[in-house]
């Protein structure tokens, strides 16, 4: 029997894939992932250090159907935002778990990026409540085309590769940085 943490931090899938190695006689594989994954967070945090934290505002669908929901502070799109140099507007509302969105709060947090969710690559349906609400337009996020997409196997679900997420958007909030 084995317990694992919950993976909502990049230490916690760390300890997991260490401890996940270890029970399955996998230490070196899973050390070398660890070290993968350390190498692109340690280049960002050089990269972003001292520089101007951007807010950013993450919505998905929690499933299809659904609508927008806020996505905070018990989820790896939290620690993929603050990896990637910026500041989840989630914990500035104290937004801890996933909360349904409205566009009324949208508009009050008015966050300098976006970070939409899609379950299915290239279907936004599940998008078209907020983006075609009346105040989209206005958001400054909108207004200055800082509104991305991606997937919510890229931030939601945490695996390996959330480092690759962090250097993306890191690389997307930091555009004037040099990134190895």
């Amino acid at each position: 029997m084995l317990s694992l943490d919950v993976w909502n931090t990049f230490d916690k899938i760390e300890a997991n894939y260490l401890l996940l190695g270890q029970a399955l006689g996998a230490s070196p594989q899973a050390e070398d992932i660890v070290r993968e994954m350390r190498a692109k967070l340690d280049n960002t945090r050089q990269a972003t250090l001292g520089r101007t934290q951007p807010t950013v505002l993450v919505l998905s669908p929690v499933g299809p159907g659904t609508g927008p929901y806020w996505i905070g502070a018990s989820n790896i799109s939290f620690d993929i935002v603050r990896q990637a140099g910026a500041v989840n507007v989630a914990e500035a509302w104290g937004v801890t778990r996933s909360v349904k969105a409205s566009m009324e709060q949208v508009l009050k947090a008015d966050p300098d990026f976006l970070v939409l969710l899609q379950w299915k690559q290239g279907d936004n349906a599940d998008l078209d409540e907020i983006t075609s609400s009346p105040g989209w337009s206005s958001l400054r996020a909108v207004k200055d085309h800082k509104v991305k997409i991606m997937t919510v196997k890229q931030m939601l679900y945490p695996n390996r590769y959330n480092a690759d997420a962090v250097e993306e958007l890191a690389q997307w909030f930091h555009p004037q940085l040099d990134f190895p």
